[in-house]
């Protein structure tokens, strides 16, 4: 059963996580009088696994003692590393810290100050701006797509307006819930081994089970050779967004608006002098389900039964710009983070022709291509979602494929060129 588990995790490059999945993980929030240098019990497991990894860095904490928002960049700077992603020292812009970690995760754009000039390193952090964190470090690092159920809490009007979206998406990712009561407790102060536990849980859905695919070293070269039949509708469409976000990066002042480092800007600004018209070729990509579930079945044998791999699958979306992210973020935090200023999305009445999810990998010359994934989104919708994606020697589209391909079963991914 764990190596079904890890078969159908590896889904998730392609799929968002269900609800289901992560529905049954108990709320981590814990009443404590006094802090020690011991984690509850509840926090134990998620605490070891932070300290193999090297989030904690093995430092010693008093868990239950709530963290510092210096603490916390810490924890994030650290947890960063751990996803191999490079970062640059970042200079010093806060008057009452010189904390690498926070320079960095500012440049970032991870985190902000109190004011321009102050950090308030050494104030407690609450349980709402660590939400916002956390949002911002999974969307600059890998980002994941996710469920769109609205949480109720009893004391949402008590969640600022700049932390409500943020909070929705970590209760969807499953890293964040109540505290009790249908409460969110927003304004609570966040202890240490609470920041370690939904650290480790953002690590559980960014790279589940990493050891399946990722491993871009050994990467193999598709030969695709198959061609198929696309409507000019999803063709056109898709250049059209990506000639769109090929106009924003040209734009200074909407640069500007994003970061102030020059390299990232510098890094946008070159995309802006792409003809994103004409793709060199363009590839038609789908996810087979039901030869997907046939592989697992067959893996599994009798071991399968009980075990409903349809309604999973039927519970989640196809969406392959998450391997542009994945792609991306493997070249540098820099690189992903300029990317991701770039992503663009669209929706549409779903045409008569669409059956199901499927993505167009448009190949260009030069350092970048794109990918666009077309999804269904409601009744009778369809979206577009953009992302450019480095051409990149050992990890690219198509050594992640085959990854994929080697850990979901021959002819779980369809892979032609589009005419």
């Amino acid at each position: 059963m764990k190596k079904l588990l890890s078969i159908i995790l590896a889904i998730v490059m392609l799929i968002t996580l269900s609800v289901s999945a992560i529905a049954d993980k108990e709320d981590y929030t814990t009443t404590v009088e006094t802090a020690s240098p011991a984690p509850s019990e509840w926090a134990r497991e998620s605490v070891d696994t932070a300290n193999d990894l090297g989030i904690t860095d093995k430092k010693q904490y008093m868990y239950q003692a709530s963290i510092t928002r210096e603490e916390f960049c810490e924890l994030i700077y650290n947890y960063i590393n751990v996803l191999g992603i490079e970062v640059e020292d970042a200079s010093e812009d806060f008057a009452d810290t010189d904390n690498k970690c926070v320079a960095v995760l500012y440049t970032m754009g991870i985190i902000n100050g109190r004011t321009e000039t102050e950090f308030a390193p050494n104030e407690f952090l609450t349980r709402e701006e660590a939400a916002v964190i956390l949002n911002r470090m999974v969307n600059r690092t890998i980002p994941v797509p996710v469920t769109e159920m609205y949480f109720t809490f009893d004391d949402e009007e008590q969640i600022a307006s700049w932390a409500m979206e943020s909070v929705q998406v970590m209760c969807n990712m499953g890293v964040m819930s109540g505290v009790g009561n249908n409460k969110f407790a927003p304004k609570d102060e966040y202890t240490t081994e609470q920041a370690i536990v939904t650290i480790v849980r953002v690590y559980e859905v960014q790279l589940p089970e990493s050891d399946i695919i990722g491993d871009a070293d050994n990467h193999n070269e598709i030969v695709v050779t198959e061609t198929i039949e696309i409507d000019d509708f999803y063709i056109d469409e898709a250049i059209k967004l990506i000639q769109e976000s090929g106009k924003l990066a040209g734009d200074k002042d909407f640069i500007s608006y994003y970061t102030a480092n020059e390299d990232m800007a510098e890094k946008i600004l070159s995309l802006g002098a792409v003809d994103w018209s004409k793709p060199t070729e363009i590839y038609y990509l789908a996810a087979d389900r039901e030869k997907i579930v046939e592989n697992i079945k067959a893996l599994l044998g009798k071991d399968a039964e009980g075990f409903d791999i349809e309604k999973l699958l039927e519970l989640n979306k196809v969406n392959f710009t998450q391997l542009a992210a994945m792609i991306n973020a493997s070249y540098g935090a820099e690189n992903l983070a300029a990317l991701t200023v770039l992503t663009n999305s669209e929706g549409y009445i779903m045409p008569e022709d669409f059956e199901k999810d499927f993505a167009l990998f448009l190949k260009y010359e030069g350092e970048y291509s794109a990918i666009v994934s077309f999804s269904r989104y409601g009744e009778g919708v369809i979206s577009a979602n953009m992302s450019f994606v480095k051409n990149g020697d050992k990890d690219n589209m198509f050594s992640r494929i085959y990854e994929i391909m080697q850990a979901l079963g021959e002819g779980s991914i369809k892979i032609a060129l589009a005419e």
